[in-house]
């Protein structure tokens, strides 16, 4: 898997030459300055930030400036921001020089600034993401598996090409987004099966089952009814699946790992049914947000997973930022109950496929070579 982020944004401080203030509460002022000759309305810039909408599509209005040329303005304190240009809706982005979907923009604030940019074509509702990577090894899709209440979803299967015995297996959720980036949301997959590929290399031979996600995916991702349904198949067909798919050793262990909302579920998971899983990978874990925070209900609960090995990550680009304190409350919640558990955190890393493919070879494994003492 390859990713490359293309097209290019000027940033230009508006104070000159003086050196950005360091002072981590101020306000900086950001002028987006874009030439677009082409667009047919006013355009609009979503981002992850509060100021930038949240990710809505049309959450800060451009106003014209004459010769085709828009700007918006917003408020931010230092902060490595995520953003994409829309005209007011997701079918409406702007294209690259290629006519494909443009990658998010990563605009790092320290200071007042100005950016300038230019966007020559919009989307019809044809364009789609520049797929980058290519799938490595055997990839099966096994078809859709029916789940008691929830939404029928597809699942995949990786496995060594020659077909070697397997000492782990990990399940996985976002499954369309793991292994073919032509099938990804953003035409880049985690590349899953390339760090598999490699470990080979390290006599570590393990296999995936990659569940997908339904348009349900908040709910069945989280501390509800259908999340206890979901892992619950997880725990018993899901593992059970696997077992009839691949060459399992004997003693093989079982693995459950996710992103985001992913990395809220498998924790669930572990949680639920430590009986069926042997540990978790938690990438830029969901553990709380907004109303809800998975520590309280961990606390009020009591663990049922401190001897089994959790590996908890995050980013601090967009998105990232606003998980980090549920992953804080997360973390010391765990120590004090004595889990084990490892909490890094990957400075500069967005909420992105990409950026989770790149440590994942990391966070395997370090949740396989651990030995846990298990508790009483």
């Amino acid at each position: 898997m390859e990713y490359f982020v293309r097209g290019l944004i000027i940033a230009l401080a508006i104070s000159g030459c003086t050196p950005p203030n360091d002072d981590a509460d101020a306000r900086f002022q950001i002028v987006y300055e874009v030439h677009a000759p082409s667009a047919s309305s006013l355009p609009f810039l979503a981002g992850s930030s509060e100021a930038l909408g949240s990710w809505r599509p049309d959450g800060v209005e451009f106003l014209s400036s004459g010769d085709d040329v828009f700007r918006a303005h917003f408020h931010s304190d230092s902060a490595q921001l995520e953003c994409k240009l829309t005209l007011g809706t997701w079918e409406s982005e702007a294209l690259d020089d290629e006519g494909y979907l443009r990658d998010n923009r990563v605009l790092n604030i320290v200071s007042d600034t100005l950016i300038v940019d230019t966007v020559r074509a919009w989307n019809d509702g044809t364009a789609s993401s520049r797929a980058y990577g290519q799938v490595t090894g055997r990839v099966e899709e096994l078809g859709e598996v029916e789940i008691e209440g929830l939404l029928p979803r597809k699942v995949w299967a990786w496995s060594p090409e020659d077909g070697r015995e397997v000492f782990a297996v990990l399940l996985m959720h976002d499954g369309r987004n793991l292994f073919d980036p032509a099938l990804s949301n953003f035409g880049v997959d985690w590349g899953v099966d390339e760090v598999a590929t490699g470990l080979l290399e390290e006599e570590m031979a393990f296999a995936v089952l990659g569940v997908d996600c339904t348009d349900d995916r908040f709910t069945d991702y989280s501390w509800t009814d259908a999340g206890r349904s979901y892992v619950m198949w997880l725990a018993t067909k899901g593992i059970a699946m696997a077992r009839a798919q691949f060459n399992c050793a004997e003693g093989v262990q079982f693995y459950v790992a996710g992103s985001s909302m992913g990395g809220l579920i498998s924790l669930i998971a572990l949680d639920q049914h430590p009986e069926a899983f042997d540990g978790a990978i938690c990438m830029s874990p969901a553990f709380a947000y907004k109303d809800f925070d998975h520590s309280e209900v961990l606390s009020a609960r009591g663990l049922h997973f401190a001897h089994l090995p959790v590996w908890i990550d995050n980013g601090t680009v967009g998105l990232e930022a606003d998980l980090q304190p549920g992953i804080e409350r997360m973390s010391t919640l765990l120590a004090e109950e004595g889990a084990c558990f490892t909490t890094t955190i990957f400075d500069g890393a967005r909420h992105f496929e990409a950026d989770w493919g790149q440590r994942f070879h990391e966070a395997l494994k370090w949740v396989v070579e651990q030995n846990c003492a298990r508790h009483s």
